[in-house]
């Protein structure tokens, strides 16, 4: 083998491992809702959802999710594709999820405004919801906490679309709930507008936004938007560069070993 095809080989070589993060990052999910969970309150399933996913057209595999959408709805084992981003990617300036370029709060949450703000950003709604589901995914595997479960879907549901969700609680008889789901929900946008949670805590975390181009048009006739947590490997990225650079070092060294050999240096 020449040096020129060993240089071209070596190339190939690490550019496959540079671009082997993109190779197994996730973009793309396929979704069928299985059922929604064990737990109602008002009138509605209120999850985690359990469903099957195929990840970038990968192997099924079953799921827990949390719905963070109240103006859609998806049925029992209905299919759609949803694009995925994760939490710890979000800016105020991101698009195409259902709440880009909401506020969130309103007068339903702070009727007295907080801090003289009755609104919040998009980025700090998002948070505020990524806490409450980061909150109610480990309480759902016992009955007992059906109904903290419950008062936290809809402090969900109520970051970004308050007026609807107590509208719905005072007409389907459990408008005697709406101070636990305010409560929960204000606590959260004010954990997030005092910076007293961040970005960074919510490592795995990703937010499944249906793809308007494959359903109709947005945001009428799409799926709901929901939550998921997927565990992120420790010392997974570590690992990867530890990897590429031992194969740098390593190519390193074997290329000025043919030099010398070429020109004769032992």
């Amino acid at each position: 083998m020449s040096n020129r095809v060993r240089a071209s080989w070596w190339v190939g070589a690490v550019a496959v491992l540079l671009l082997t993060p993109l190779a197994f990052s996730q973009n793309s999910v396929s979704i069928t809702l299985d059922n929604g969970g064990p737990y109602s309150m008002g009138g509605l399933s209120v999850g985690p959802f359990n469903a099957t996913q195929s990840v970038n057209n990968g192997p099924q595999q079953s799921v827990q999710i949390i719905c963070d959408d109240f103006r859609h709805n998806v049925q029992r084992n209905e299919s759609w594709t949803a694009n995925i981003t994760s939490v710890t990617s979000l800016t105020n300036a991101t698009t195409g999820l259902a709440w880009s370029g909401y506020n969130a709060g309103g007068s339903a949450l702070f009727g007295f405004g907080y801090k003289g703000n009755e609104t919040f950003t998009a980025l700090q709604g998002y948070l505020a919801m990524a806490y409450l589901a980061s909150e109610m995914l480990p309480l759902s595997g016992n009955k007992g906490n059906a109904t903290e479960v419950g008062y936290m879907a809809y402090a969900i549901w109520a970051i970004f679309d308050a007026s609807a969700v107590k509208s719905w609680l005072n007409g389907h008889g459990a408008g005697n709930i709406w101070s636990q789901v305010q409560s929960l929900a204000e606590g959260a946008l004010a954990l997030a507008y005092n910076k007293n949670i961040t970005q960074s805590q919510f490592a795995g975390w990703e937010i499944l936004t249906p793809d308007c181009s494959k359903h109709g048009s947005c945001p009428l006739g799409t799926p709901q938007e929901f939550f998921e947590y997927v565990p992120v490997p420790e010392g997974g990225t570590a690992v990867m560069y530890l990897l590429l650079a031992g194969f740098a070092c390593f190519g390193t060294m074997y290329f000025k070993s043919r030099r010398r050999h070429a020109s004769g240096v032992v």
